[in-house]
């Protein structure tokens, strides 16, 4: 019968110290990564925390009997931009959406957030239901939280035909 050795086996040791290094780095690496990508919604998510005067907040009734004096058909909620599993309906002007992260949050958890210019009525017809608003003369933006419902202040940064970056 073979005796034992006492030193162990050099290869196997040396293998278990490479995937504990390979381990480390790679979780290193993670890390970089999500502080990386922390830091850059961070920085977004104050861009797009627009504080304003609430929109008005309107049944579907009244929205549709609202006339707009400057759209093609004053009754007409015609331009539309579907945003995920959203659908954003206005009278006029531009729009533009993007996925922020609302409140800092360690799991980095976004929510939809549009700018309108100028839309002066928004429909929205999501998951949730459909939300309604009159957001008069001047720009809107419309948050759209994990939870709760859907809220319009007037007012942000985002023009018409602007590239917004």
């Amino acid at each position: 019968m073979a005796a034992r050795s006492k030193t162990g086996n050099p290869g196997r040791t040396a293998a278990l110290i490479v995937v504990g290094l390979g381990v480390l780095i790679s979780l290193g690496v993670m890390a970089a990564d999500w502080r990386q990508h922390y830091a850059t919604l961070s920085k977004e998510s104050a861009r797009w925390r627009i504080s304003g005067v609430a929109c008005q907040t309107v049944s579907r009734e009244v929205f549709s009997n609202t006339p707009d004096p400057f759209a093609i058909s004053p009754y007409a909620t015609n331009l539309k931009l579907v945003y995920g599993d959203l659908l954003f309906m206005r009278n006029s002007g531009d729009a533009y959406c993007e996925d922020v992260m609302l409140k800092d949050n360690v799991w980095l958890s976004t929510s939809p957030v549009c700018q309108f210019a100028h839309p002066r009525k928004v429909a929205l017809t999501g998951p949730g239901g459909s939300s309604y608003f009159l957001t008069g003369e001047g720009a809107a933006t419309v948050v759209v939280p994990e939870t709760g419902p859907p809220t319009c202040v007037k007012g942000g940064w985002y023009q018409r035909g602007a590239i917004a970056h």
